[in-house]
């Protein structure tokens, strides 16, 4: 908002065409920027990944649609905001009151681009009539709301981020525990059944003489097999027992 009422202050104080329809241009941009943002985060938005504010954020239907005025002493008082514009904000909320603002300003630099075109172009400024009100909204009574409604919207997000860091270090903790009992009832007792299995084949193998042994060619590749699996050292034919 301060953004805009620059930009309109600056083509009303001026009576240079160049200068006042660059100020009035952007206006218009920022103009139609804010009002497709409060539109985004009010009622949400698949292209830009947006949750509707109205339902998602605690407060903002409220704020926006019903009551606009907030506690704030240091910009007005319970009962000017009741009264300003006829209730306005108390009646329907931030989301009429920045329209009002928004037609207002829109306005106001029509109007001034036709000054800019005429002779007796002169300078003006934001002190009376439809302007003064729209100086009155951005200044004074919208900047609390949209303060508060900024504070719903901060908190909602830090509250989906507390969850989700939660959500997280469960599935975290979950997937640990479930690989240890994987690896308890699972893999351990598959490691120790192989385990007994390659001790209850040496022991069967140590049942034939040295001599049996080194003929039968099965047996002789059976016990090399086993010295790799255990870590043993394989001296072959000529050394000594390849089965130890």
């Amino acid at each position: 908002m301060p953004q805009v009422m620059f930009n309109l202050r600056q083509a009303l104080a001026y009576c240079d065409p160049v200068s006042g329809a660059e100020q009035i241009a952007r206006l218009r941009r920022a103009s139609a920027f804010m009002e497709s943002l409060q539109a985004d985060l009010l009622y949400g938005s698949t292209v830009h990944n947006v949750r509707a504010g109205v339902t998602a954020v605690p407060g903002i239907a409220d704020l926006f649609l019903s009551d606009g005025c907030v506690s704030a002493p240091m910009y007005y008082t319970d009962a000017e905001c009741a009264t300003f514009m006829d209730g306005l904000l108390p009646k329907s909320g931030l989301r009429a009151g920045l329209s009002e603002y928004l037609v207002r300003v829109v306005q106001g630099a029509a109007d001034r681009e036709v000054s800019l075109a005429s002779p007796n172009c002169t300078w003006s400024g934001v002190s009376a009539g439809d302007l003064s009100l729209a100086r009155y909204l951005g200044d004074k009574y919208l900047p609390p709301g949209f303060t508060a409604s900024a504070d719903a919207f901060r908190a909602n997000g830090e509250g989906d981020i507390t969850d989700f860091v939660a959500a997280d270090t469960a599935v975290t903790i979950v997937s640990v525990l479930a690989l240890a009992f994987f690896y308890a009832l699972v893999y351990l007792p598959a490691i120790s059944a192989l385990d007994r299995e390659i001790k209850t084949t040496r022991g069967l193998l140590l049942l034939f003489p040295d001599a049996v042994a080194r003929t039968v060619p099965a047996i002789t590749a059976a016990g090399r097999d086993l010295l790799r699996d255990t870590g043993g050292v394989d001296t072959g034919s000529s050394g000594s027992s390849a089965i130890i």
